[in-house]
């Protein structure tokens, strides 16, 4: 038997609905938005950026960070996942 201590600010409680498998890929789908748009592309308040697939994991992730950052969002996708764009803003 193992034991780790982690920090309480790295810990979320798994939504509901949510399986434990699918919920422990979250912190992979954010990191790879984190390393493309703030490491490699530096995104910033009032940049612009097109995102493709926007309604996907990664897609809906980088909608997300994009918006916190203050950045213009433009995004893509299937026309059945249009309404759900429209619902993240």
């Amino acid at each position: 038997r193992s034991q780790s201590f982690v920090s309480i600010d790295s810990i979320a409680k798994i939504p509901s609905g949510l399986s434990f498998e699918a919920a422990s890929a979250l912190p992979m789908v954010f990191l790879t938005v984190l390393l493309a748009l703030n490491e490699q592309a530096g995104l910033k308040h009032g940049d612009r950026i097109l995102i493709h697939s926007a309604a996907g994991g990664v897609g809906s992730a980088a909608v997300q960070y994009a918006r916190f950052v203050g950045a213009e969002v433009y995004a893509t996708a299937s026309p059945a996942k249009h309404e759900f764009l429209r619902s993240m803003g």
